[in-house]
């Protein structure tokens, strides 16, 4: 019920009563934690669509000749193949501790070569988003698989101050490349909207036990890897005359630009893949726990 108070005179007080107005909703239809099969680790994460669901955490852990998947996957898909719209989903594995996220391979600059002029590291966790080892004639890595990826610079400006910085699956090939996200223009220049810390995101996720805990400054816009740190950042690229700038070493800031390259990653930590016989997958894929033990 709505009630109007003359407060004096042209001015008139109105009071709505919203009692009767039905509260929204949360969209997210389901919540789910359990295990995965790849992903970010004791992070919600928001799915709107089974595909990104596979693409984030994955379906089919393969392991010799044998395969299974987890329960969360199937909980997903038949959620979603039953008309859902959006899921919260949370990975968690066992002694979560031991899980490392994997970084990029060295990434050179065009001069200053020892100092890497920005960090990739993957959301994700574990020893299967390592890439890194040797190529095949083909350019293929030894190491690549459809569950992780390798890095790409390319479109190096000089006189903009920006690049290209492409995210490729890590089974694909130097003449069949597999972009599964690219962000371009991307800039070491703080002061820029096309900060790569900006473009890309940089935050990262830690559970104390009682909540999750947030660090970084920007919003992770890339499904699969953060900016871990930038090293050698260009505060205002560009002068005043249009000119490159030049850092304190009066070295141009052009020299702290990557250069055209690729790469992969390494260093992940953690395993979900089960050291029991492969021949009892198939049969005891129920009694799997988060760690990928069998039970029982």
């Amino acid at each position: 019920m709505a009630t109007e108070t003359i407060v004096s005179p042209g001015v008139l007080l109105q009071e709505i009563d919203k009692s009767f107005i039905t509260p929204g909703t949360d969209p997210s239809g389901l919540a789910i934690i359990g295990p995965a099969a790849r992903g970010p680790i004791e992070i919600p994460t928001e799915i709107t669509n089974y595909n990104s669901f596979k693409e984030i955490f994955g379906t089919v852990i393969r392991s010799g000749s044998q395969a299974y998947e987890y329960f969360t996957n199937l909980a997903v898909k038949n959620y979603f193949d039953n008309g859902g719209a959006s899921a919260i989903v949370t990975r968690v594995v066992s002694g979560s501790a031991g899980w490392a996220a994997a970084t990029n391979t060295h990434l050179s600059s065009s001069a200053k070569d020892s100092t890497q002029p920005f960090t990739l590291e993957t959301i994700g966790k574990g020893v299967d988003l390592n890439s890194t080892g040797n190529e095949y004639s083909g350019g293929a890595l030894v190491n690549g698989s459809k569950n992780n990826f390798r890095w790409e610079i390319g479109n190096v400006n000089n006189s903009a101050g920006t690049f290209t910085v492409s995210i490729r699956r890590g089974d694909d090939t130097t003449k069949s490349p597999l972009v599964l996200e690219q962000f371009t223009n991307c800039s070491l220049d703080p002061l820029s909207p096309n900060y790569i810390s900006k473009k890309i995101g940089d935050q990262s996720f830690s559970n104390d036990g009682t909540s999750v805990n947030v660090s970084g400054e920007f919003e992770n816009k890339s499904n699969f890897v953060r900016i871990s740190a930038v090293n050698l950042p260009t505060y205002q690229y560009l002068a005043a005359d249009g000119s490159v700038s030049k850092d304190s070493g009066n070295t141009s800031y052009s020299a702290s630009l990557p250069i055209a390259q690729t790469g992969s990653f390494a260093n992940g930590a953690g395993s979900n893949t089960p050291s029991n016989a492969s021949a009892s997958y198939g049969s005891d894929a129920s009694k799997l726990d988060i760690s990928g033990s069998i039970q029982g």
